[in-house]
């Protein structure tokens, strides 16, 4: 029974890591890579040869994080730069309750509940010159 923790432990934790999957083309590997928060800071021509998608991201996981591993797939993925955006969502859609009493009397109210939604956008660059 001892023997079965230690191999529990390990697994909690290696499920809480944040990875980034990588849906694209790949080329040959590449060294260095070259890191942006907008496509418009971008000065050389490029295309974009990939996606990348944040999977398990560990309660409190780090930018830092998130960017050290955009950028391994990256060299992986034979990308010469990475664009990673942060993105803010707030949906501010509301609900209409109807309810109606024993004496028939009917009551509306309407709730409205802001969803916020934040993320991040990971795009993968091969420049084109």
């Amino acid at each position: 029974m001892r023997k079965f923790y230690p191999l529990l432990i390990l697994f909690v934790f290696a499920s809480c890591t944040t990875e980034v999957k990588y849906l694209g083309t790949s080329y040959p590997a590449t060294k260095k890579i070259d890191v942006f928060v907008s496509q418009s800071t971008v000065k050389k021509p490029f295309e974009i040869i990939g996606k990348g998608y944040i999977h398990h991201a560990a309660i409190g996981g780090s930018v830092e994080t998130i960017q050290r591993r955009a950028v391994e797939k990256a060299k992986l993925n034979g990308a010469n730069a990475v664009v990673i955006e942060d993105y803010y969502m707030v949906d501010k859609t509301s609900s209409v309750v109807t309810k109606t009493d024993s004496l028939k009397r009917t009551q509306t109210t309407t709730d409205t509940n802001p969803a916020v939604s934040t993320g991040f956008t990971i795009l993968f660059l091969r420049y084109t010159e």
